[in-house]
């Protein structure tokens, strides 16, 4: 058991390992395989018990046939003639034997003479005998598959006057017919259908693959790329038809937000101008957009609304980096350009994270000397833990002011300072 789960386990990572294109194309094709696969085999059952049907049926019209033909010469005690019949009908294409036996199972009468005044070894005629019924079946005679049919000989009221009316039955007449040209045309038609089918399976198979790969596999293999694209950070490329929409609206708003942008679809783009007046934002303006004839132009499957909604996420996360970087560049002016000394300590160890050019100029430092001392290292001892308790239970957003305290220079001069402390979230950590 555990062999088996570990044989299982080893096949599902590999199945892992295989590209979806080929995964998808062999799935595909063994639901192809199968169902061709069962459909041949119901269908060539089918026309195999339909001719089997038919030969057992002209056969049973043949066998009734000789009892028809040798029926009157036996009410007339003709024998000979019975005897002649049979033989002319044992020389018909495909009967192998035509035997007419008493109730004991000895042949009487027989298309073979050499069958004469011997036992009638067939099982289909022994049953016959004992059944007093028609019997049918397959059976080997020397060496040969044969379709036999055993037709009870009833001892009718005209037969009465030579056998009695003690009898039920007088005996068999045993018709059998070559299996063999049956079986040739079954095994045709058998193989017949199964090229049909390998044909089949080629063909449908290769069209199959073919829409697959152009309609499926193909545009998941280019959004795959596409997201590989964008997980870079790069735009990617065109997935579907590129539309633009000013050309197609014969647009003339170079104010739009939208004219000349080729990076996104119009209906992701806020405050459009379609309507000579801002359209709102995305989503809630999509149901409008729908209606419009450049959406409709570009829209696409859902692989290509897929790539779409990618380029979108891409375009507003790069708006979301580009206000980042705005928001950073004028914080960094306000720090920079502020007249008083400004810095950015570690909540927990006050080491000096950050210092603006005035606490530069101020202390005599240098800023890379700043960032390798502790503010601490600025102030007296006592100041400094006093500060520390105080500050210690502030809050995210709020402020604690202390007075007059005294710092020291690199040089080592002493002056009074202000200190405000507020407590702020800095490169993804508690600051100060």
């Amino acid at each position: 058991m555990n062999q088996i789960i570990a044989f299982l386990e080893r096949l599902y990572i590999k199945l892992n390992i295989i590209s979806l294109k080929t995964k998808l194309i062999l799935g595909v094709s063994l639901i192809l395989i199968i169902v061709t696969g069962i459909f041949t085999y119901y269908d060539m059952v089918t026309r195999i018990k339909y001719h089997f049907s038919r030969q057992e049926e002209w056969a049973f019209e043949l066998s009734d046939t000789v009892m028809k033909s040798i029926e009157y010469p036996m009410f007339d005690g003709d024998m000979d003639d019975v005897q002649a019949i049979l033989e002319r009908l044992n020389k018909m294409k495909d009967v192998k034997v035509v035997n007419l036996c008493d109730t004991k199972g000895v042949v009487k009468y027989s298309g073979i003479l050499n069958n004469i005044n011997k036992v009638d070894t067939s099982e289909v005629t022994k049953k016959a005998l004992r059944t007093g019924s028609l019997v049918k079946g397959l059976e080997t005679l020397r060496e040969e598959k044969t379709l036999l049919h055993a037709m009870p000989i009833y001892n009718e009221k005209t037969c009465h006057k030579c056998h009695g009316s003690k009898k039920r039955i007088l005996g068999v007449l045993t018709v059998g017919i070559d299996w063999k040209p049956i079986e040739g045309r079954i095994v045709t038609l058998r193989n017949r259908e199964v090229a049909l089918s390998l044909i089949s399976i080629v063909v449908v198979g290769f069209f199959l693959t073919l829409f697959l790969s152009r309609y499926i596999t193909r545009p998941l293999s280019t959004l795959t790329q596409l997201a590989d694209e964008i997980s870079r950070g790069k735009p990617g490329f065109e997935f579907g038809r590129q539309v633009k929409c000013w050309e197609i609206q014969n647009c003339d708003r170079t104010n739009c937000p939208a004219y000349g942008n080729t990076e996104i679809m119009c209906w992701y783009v806020d405050n459009t101008l379609c309507m000579a007046e801002p359209s709102g934002k995305f989503p809630e303006k999509l149901d409008m957009c729908r209606n419009c004839l450049v959406y409709k132009t570009h829209i696409g499957d859902e692989i290509v609304k897929l790539a779409d909604s990618f380029k979108h996420m891409l375009y507003r996360l790069n708006l979301s980096k580009e206000e980042i970087k705005h928001s950073q560049e004028k914080y960094m002016f306000l720090f920079n350009t502020n007249p008083n000394p400004i810095f950015i300590l570690d909540y927990d160890t006050y080491k000096i994270l950050d210092a603006n050019a005035r606490a530069e100029a101020q202390y005599g430092y240098s800023k890379e000397e700043l960032l390798k001392l502790s503010f601490m290292d600025l102030g007296y001892e006592e100041d400094i833990q006093r500060i520390m308790q105080d500050s210690k239970g502030l809050l995210d957003g709020r402020c604690i002011f202390f007075s007059k305290k005294q710092h020291r220079r690199k040089d080592g001069s002493i002056f009074f300072v202000n200190i405000q402390i507020c407590r702020v979230r800095f490169m993804e950590r508690n600051a100060l």
